[in-house]
């Protein structure tokens, strides 16, 4: 089974003001937030860039705040983030 995911991803580039931008991406129900930002990423806009070094012993260098609260996006699931969030979507930054 699959969800649609609203993800509103905070954007910046020097020279250029800062913004949210958002994303519509299908997910596994199973899927982490990473996944998300990833598929965004491949589905979308390959300008959107992000650091995640899972598979590099560098754990904690894909940290990120996930509606308000500082989180490792490789190992939080997406449906208990949608689950706390506000307005029914996940706010990247």
């Amino acid at each position: 089974m699959s969800l649609t995911v609203p993800l509103k991803i905070f954007r910046y580039k020097p020279g250029r003001p800062a913004h949210y931008q958002s994303y519509r991406v299908q997910l596994a129900e199973t899927a982490n937030v990473l996944d998300g930002i990833e598929a965004a990423w491949a589905q979308h806009d390959r300008s959107l860039t992000f650091r995640h070094a899972c598979h590099h012993a560098s754990c904690g260098s894909c940290a990120v705040r996930i509606n308000g609260l500082e989180k490792l996006p490789c190992i939080t699931p997406v449906a208990e983030s949608l689950a706390g969030a506000a307005n029914g979507e996940l706010l990247i930054e």
